[in-house]
């Protein structure tokens, strides 16, 4: 119920902004997607943990509060995660665990506007709240003739909100286009205290994406 009324806030937000007009130009509506590269820090995060990919995928809107100026909200179904192994040496047993969260996630950013003919850049600076929609755990067991795997639900085990600080860079191509990276800095714990050695994890993501502006 609470990502319903989170949902329907943010779209009712996005599409009253679509047609609000400032002074120095109309809201802009559009569309990005790309790849996620998600890792994890914090004091209690495993030593052995590795990149786990995911992708992004969601709707923006551009408000323009100055020429020089833009406020971007947008709203994403976002993929993060991390990767590790350790063994038992007592059992002689090889333990592989890919833990991966799906969140709707709402970034709001601020964003310079600066352009060069047909090509525009925009570095930007914003924060963003997440609410967990899936978390799953895959461990694998194995030793030299063996090899098992279990498949876990833990979402009852991560915390349902997450907070964010994010830094990237558009580069805008004949007013449509979109290519851009940023990096969401994990301000908050991925799990719950006590659950998988300490609650000091937090997500870290590199996010690669494309998008188009329709309205431009």
């Amino acid at each position: 119920m609470r990502i319903m009324i989170l949902t329907l806030l943010v779209l009712t937000m996005t599409f009253g902004l679509i047609h609000a007009e400032s002074k120095f130009g109309p809201s802009v509506f559009g569309i990005k997607a790309g790849m996620n590269i998600s890792r994890v820090t914090g004091d209690d995060s495993p030593v052995s943990a590795d990149s786990h990919l995911g992708y992004h995928a969601g709707i923006l809107m551009r408000l323009y509060i100055s020429e020089s100026l833009i406020l971007q909200p947008e709203l994403l179904y976002t993929q993060k995660g991390y990767n590790y192994k350790y063994t038992d040496t007592q059992a002689e047993v090889d333990h592989r665990i890919r833990d991966s969260f799906d969140y709707v996630e709402v970034p709001v950013l601020v964003k310079l506007n600066v352009n060069a003919g047909d090509v525009g850049l925009q570095p930007y600076a914003g924060l963003a709240v997440s609410y967990l929609v899936n978390a799953k755990s895959k461990e694998t067991i194995s030793n030299d003739n063996v090899s098992i795997t279990y498949n876990n639900d833990v979402k009852e085990e991560v915390n349902a909100l997450g907070f964010g600080f994010l830094v990237g860079a558009d580069v805008v191509i004949m007013q449509k286009y979109l290519v851009g990276g940023r990096y969401n800095f994990g301000l908050s714990n991925i799990w719950k205290d006590g659950y998988e050695g300490g609650s000091d994890v937090q997500n870290g993501v590199l996010m690669l994406s494309l998008g188009y502006l329709f309205n431009n």
